[in-house]
């Protein structure tokens, strides 16, 4: 069973364990808006957490965003997060993977996305 939450409803982590249990998506700030916890790191940690926590072992998340060092557009729009938010930014590979690991993810990926300035970060839980 499958279920989308489009950005005009309220997202519930309790209700999404009925239906996430494979897969997760996660879509940048800038693109669903019923994600704004992707601007702050503690935010975003807490969030990859939460997502691991409704996931079954072999589980998938997947994340779209622009990672600094590899978006060419990643600068740019940090400089725009932290002007219109209060702790809105990018962030690195590196940090990508720390919070991953963090959560007990494994086999992580980032693949830049084709005539996209965005990059795909998945791994799987457990």
């Amino acid at each position: 069973m499958a279920k989308m939450w489009s950005s005009n409803e309220e997202f519930d982590f309790e209700t999404a364990k009925d239906y996430a249990s494979k897969l997760v998506l996660i879509g940048s700030a800038q693109k669903a808006g019923i994600f704004e916890a992707l601007c702050e790191e503690k935010d975003n940690r807490k969030l990859i957490k939460r997502a691991s926590n409704i996931l079954k072992r072999g589980g998938m998340i997947a994340i779209e965003d622009m990672v600094r060092g590899r978006s060419p557009m990643a600068e740019m729009f940090a400089v725009n997060m932290l002007a219109n938010t209060e702790d809105g930014n990018t962030y690195t590979e590196e940090q990508y993977r720390e919070w991953l690991t963090d959560a007990g993810f494994q086999k992580i990926e980032i693949i830049d996305l084709a005539q996209k300035s965005n990059q795909l970060i998945t791994a799987f839980w457990g």
